[in-house]
């Protein structure tokens, strides 16, 4: 290998082991892209390790650096304060309540400033940084170097009031961030997006301290040789490895403790949901099922969950899970007084519930009940249009399209206007005629 260009190589390597990995993840192990995009997890806490160690190079570079000493100033100060955000100023470390105006006011009721702004739903507001963030990191990270590198006049006037180029070789860092931070496949990629954007922040800055330090003749341009490749590279390395190692400590250490973990688990819950929504939307039904079933199984309270489960699995053509999961979901949501309820529609609505669910004896003893009630609200008003549909409804609900067919004849004639006994009898004419019999004439 020609170690002449072994940084390059480790700084490539290391964006196709970012990019290629929440790749396999996303598309592979869903749960576990979850985990290392979702707050207080590991993807979280590597931004927050990776603007740290920019900051601290910066400061480095503001005190000792001979050129650019304002813009490392004010770099390291915006990497401070962008740590500082990333653990809402100490709260998801230590777990203190927000204060009373961040409680109100701000969008996730975290301690923190760019929350009043912006929040997990898309406003204007958002949509707007969004976009000036997109510009900038194109303008900044992938036109600036370009012209400063071929001597623009434009470009040379801002780096010579102090504004640092990032090394050229950082380019695709920033222009696979810039999609990535849209959000447009709404899997939650602008974390990915951030990630890229701290690593290359990161390489940025230990690149000026690196010519600084070791070339401070050429500073702040590097010479490239052998062992300054090869330097360069076991100090990225060694980097991001702390970053990885710092990310892993402090995520597991917040998992064992009992408030955060609970804190966290709620909020992967919350992903879980969402990404089974998004696999629904695609027509991804078993991935759909599996993820609102891992939700439901956590916090069984979550009722449109199991709605959703029950719809995922009929689109799945699983009817075992979908029968044993409707049954759940038709007794969680019945009225009370549902299953000794005396109304004719109710226990036809219930009999058609435990049909779809499966369970042909309730099914049977619900529609049977029906009939019953019917039959007695007949006999007392035999001349009501009311009690005439209901027994109608009950004996085409029960197969008996003759005498459905006579009964919803009866209905039309007691009341002419009604929309809903001529549709019953043109529904119950128009299966009979499908199935080859002739309709009855109309009783009294």
């Amino acid at each position: 290998m020609h170690t002449k260009q072994l940084h390059l190589i480790t700084v490539y390597l290391l964006l196709v082991c970012l990019v290629a990995g929440y790749l396999i993840l996303a598309t592979e192990f869903p749960l576990a892209y979850i985990y290392f995009t979702y707050e207080d997890l590991y993807g979280e806490w590597g931004q927050t390790y990776l603007f740290l160690f920019a900051g601290l190079f910066s400061a480095w570079l503001a005190i000792n650096a001979l050129s650019y000493r304002g813009f490392f100033l004010l770099l390291g100060i915006a990497c401070l304060y962008t740590v500082l955000e990333e653990i809402s100023w100490g709260q998801r470390l230590f777990g203190f309540e927000s204060p009373y105006v961040f409680d109100q006011y701000n969008l996730q009721q975290e301690t923190n400033i760019h929350n009043f702004f912006t929040g997990p739903f898309h406003s204007t507001i958002k949509n707007l940084i969004e976009i000036l963030m997109v510009l900038a990191f194109v303008a900044y990270g992938v036109i600036y170097p370009v012209l400063v590198k071929r001597r623009w006049s434009f470009a040379l006037w801002f780096e010579d009031r102090g504004i640092a180029a990032p090394p050229g070789y950082l380019w695709p860092f920033y222009l696979l961030a810039a999609p990535l931070e849209l959000g447009l496949l709404h899997y939650n990629e602008a974390e990915v997006a951030e990630l890229l954007i701290g690593s290359a922040i990161l390489i940025f800055t230990m690149h000026y301290w690196f010519a600084a330090r070791h070339q401070p003749k050429t500073y702040p341009h590097m010479h490239w040789d052998n062992a300054t490749s090869r330097s360069f590279s076991r100090y990225l390395l060694l980097a991001f490895a702390t970053v990885s190692l710092g990310s892993l400590v402090t995520s597991q250490w917040l998992l064992s403790q009992p408030e955060s973990r609970a804190r966290i688990e709620d909020r992967v819950l919350n992903g879980t949901e969402k990404f089974a929504l998004r696999f629904a939307n695609r027509g991804k039904w078993d991935e759909a099922a599996e993820f609102y079933r891992r939700v439901y199984d956590a916090d069984p309270s979550r009722a449109s969950v199991l709605r959703r489960l029950v719809d995922s699995y009929q689109m799945q053509g699983e009817t075992d899970d979908y029968r044993h999961y409707y049954r759940i979901l038709l007794e969680q949501s019945l009225p009370p007084d549902a299953v000794t309820s005396r109304n004719v529609s109710v226990n036809l609505s219930l009999a058609h519930s435990y049909r779809k669910g499966g369970d042909v004896e309730k099914s049977s003893y619900y529609l049977q009940r029906a009939y019953e009630l019917a039959g007695k609200a007949f006999a007392l008003s035999p001349d009501s249009h009311e009690a005439v549909y209901a027994l109608a409804r009950v004996l085409e609900r029960m197969g008996r399209m003759e005498e459905a067919h006579s009964r919803y004849g009866r209905c039309v004639e007691l009341a002419p206007g009604s929309g809903a006994c001529r549709a019953g009898v043109r529904r119950v004419q128009r299966f009979m005629e499908t199935a080859g019999t002739s309709p009855a004439v109309p009783s009294r």
